[in-house]
């Protein structure tokens, strides 16, 4: 087992959560209220501005060649890619980016990007990176068991958000997920003690600020 799958299901209990979520499970049974969504969108969209500047501040830090590649990439598909499905979504609202971007930051998304922010200026890129991966992560898992549970219901033909869960958990970004997987597995290799401990506790940190924005998303 690579270190990646190990850091997963040390924080299962926490992901198992987000996919059951009554968020999640509006989402795959279609019921959602679209202004619930919608809100959802904003304070995705401001997450994901600042969440890009996380890779940043770790490729600034990063010394060798191919992690800054690599972190590189994350920005891109961050920023370029992902923002995409959020802005088609959002012009159904007749919102852009730009109007969602000057929306207020909720309280539990800024701890959020506090949080990886924080973690990113204060210690090694590898721990930013770290704070950064169970949103990278968790987000395929919690999309293919919402697209599942829409298949199993009968409730994906006609679903407004089968666009969002087939992006998620379709082949464009399980390629994101397995490229993540692998490189968190190979720079891990030989991690010390005190390390392993730091990384294992900033990932269940990330994975609790995850479920957190699911609930703001909900209660908002």
């Amino acid at each position: 087992m690579g270190y990646a799958q190990e850091l997963i299901d040390s924080v299962a209990d926490v992901w198992a959560r987000c996919c059951q979520h009554p968020f999640v499970a509006a989402l795959a049974s279609g019921e959602l209220p679209r202004p619930k969504f919608r809100d959802y969108l904003v304070q995705d969209t401001l997450f994901l501005a600042e969440y890009t500047k996380v890779f940043a501040i770790c490729f600034v830090k990063a010394d060798d060649i191919s992690v800054m590649r690599h972190l590189y990439g994350d920005m891109a598909a961050v920023i370029s890619d992902e923002t995409q499905t959020h802005i088609a979504y959002l012009a159904d609202f007749g919102l852009s980016e730009a109007d969602a971007l000057r929306r207020e930051v909720l309280p539990a998304n800024r701890a959020y990007l506090d949080f990886m922010l924080g973690v990113a200026r204060g210690e090694t890129w590898l721990e930013g990176f770290m704070s950064a991966m169970p949103c990278t992560l968790s987000y395929f898992h919690v999309a293919r068991h919402a697209l599942a549970q829409a298949q199993r219901a009968g409730t994906l033909e006609g679903n407004y958000y089968r666009r969002w869960a087939e992006y998620y958990s379709g082949p464009e970004y399980q390629a994101v997920y397995d490229d993540a997987v692998a490189f968190i597995d190979q720079v891990t290799a030989g991690l010390g003690e005190a390390q392993d401990a730091r990384l294992r506790a900033v990932f269940r940190a990330g994975s609790e600020h995850e479920l957190a924005f699911w609930d703001m998303a909900w209660q908002a």
